[in-house]
């Protein structure tokens, strides 16, 4: 028996098929590109609700940085330095400014004499029971440090100041001056060497000494006057004399 015919698709059945086939693949990359655009409109738009605070402020709802994140670094407040307050004197009442004026106008009018000159080394008595002597006289080499002070051949002598009474003396306005020569020209105050301030004040029954240098040149020092006071109240005392001369 010979071998029978295999019946193949007809000419219709393969259109049909392949009408279907190109229907069946549309479909589904149509389906494909759909499923495409959602995932990328997805992925491109932020879940407020999953990113919340925490994608505004970097932080978690509670609080806490983000895992994975630095904490953040502590800044220190500026320290705050109070103001120093200076007191500022009270003005003077117009009483008390006028008080004032007038003390000063009845001390600047007070005459001052000077006592009758001794000789130095001679005891003298500025006021009851308070006795000044001058002594010490020596020829140095005077230091000018001060302003308008000049170096060179200068005398050095010593007050000494002897409270017999019953108050304190206030000797911390002590002034001394010293002219030399027969046309009696002032001597120049000068800073050393060995000069010695009056203490502030003198306790009753107490001596208290200071020592000052002069520039007095030579062809001067045969009459020299030396003027001390230590009150605007109290005669100025003079003691007068020849002090030692440079030598060389």
């Amino acid at each position: 028996m010979g071998d029978l015919p295999v019946a193949g698709p007809s000419k219709g059945q393969t259109t049909n098929r392949r009408k279907f086939s190109m229907m069946v693949g549309g479909a589904t990359v149509a389906a494909l590109l759909v499923a495409g655009i959602w995932v990328a409109t997805t992925s491109a738009s932020p879940d407020p609700a999953a990113n919340g605070t925490a994608a505004t402020s970097g932080t978690s709802p509670s609080g806490a940085p983000p895992s994975g994140s630095a904490p953040p670094l502590a800044v220190a407040s500026p320290a705050v330095v109070p103001p120093v307050s200076i007191p500022t004197p009270s003005p003077l009442t117009p009483a008390e400014a006028t008080a004032k004026a007038t003390t000063e106008k009845v001390l600047a009018a007070i005459p001052q004499p000077v006592a009758p000159a001794v000789a130095i080394g001679v005891v003298s008595k500025p006021q009851r029971g308070v006795t000044a002597t001058v002594g010490g006289i020596q020829a140095v080499d005077g230091k000018g440090r001060g302003p308008g002070q000049i170096s060179g051949p200068a005398v050095r002598f010593t007050v000494t100041l002897t409270n017999g009474g019953t108050t304190p003396i206030d000797t911390g306005m002590v002034v001394v001056n010293v002219d030399g020569g027969p046309d009696h020209i002032p001597a120049l105050v000068l800073s050393g060497p060995g000069v010695v301030n009056f203490p502030a004040s003198l306790a009753p029954g107490q001596k208290a000494s200071g020592t000052f240098v002069f520039l007095i040149p030579n062809n001067q020092r045969n009459e020299v006057r030396i003027f001390f006071n230590y009150d605007v109240s109290s005669s100025i005392v003079a003691f007068e004399g020849a002090v030692p001369k440079a030598q060389g």
